[in-house]
């Protein structure tokens, strides 16, 4: 398992929740948990099965910007 922590600019508790609800159907990902207060995104995910760029684009995919990744 594999631990990755994306800084999300800004956003709103119902954008979190379709990030959340999106990466969980992820096949791979483990866990995907938004901090409310600072907007940090840490995503726990099996490394056979999908990558940190995959994760990135997922969330990109909904209209978030990443500001940093800390894996």
């Amino acid at each position: 398992m594999k631990t990755v922590t994306f800084a999300i600019l800004e956003g709103n508790q119902e954008k979190y929740n379709e990030i959340e609800i999106l990466l969980a159907k992820m096949d791979g990902v483990e866990r995907a948990l938004i901090d409310l207060n600072d907007g940090d995104l840490k995503v726990e995910f099996n490394e056979v099965i999908i990558d940190t760029s995959q994760v990135k684009q997922a969330i990109e995919s909904q209209g978030s910007i990443i500001k940093e990744i800390k894996e």
